[in-house]
């Protein structure tokens, strides 16, 4: 039921991830992207504040709590959203 309800919303991350070279998965409401492009983080920000934008019109929220930027690996970013 979630892959029925999130289709446009995966649409639009992988079209973001695409733009900034990310690989994107999502498993339930767990969202991650990943990158091997080393000039990723100075774009960071800029990605950051578009993909809050596009989860926030799809009528969810990042949580907080869930954000991981994996200090082991850095080309990895988990998020949970409700």
């Amino acid at each position: 039921m979630t892959n029925l309800i999130c289709n446009i919303l995966d649409m639009k991350l992988l079209k973001i991830a695409k733009k900034y070279k990310l690989d994107y998965s999502r498993y339930a409401d767990d969202l991650t992207f990943s990158t091997n492009n080393k000039n990723f983080e100075e774009k960071s920000e800029e990605f950051f504040y578009q993909l809050e934008i596009i989860i926030k019109q799809s009528g969810f929220k990042i949580n907080p709590k869930k954000l991981d930027s994996n200090i082991k690996h850095p080309d990895k970013l988990l998020l949970d959203w409700s």
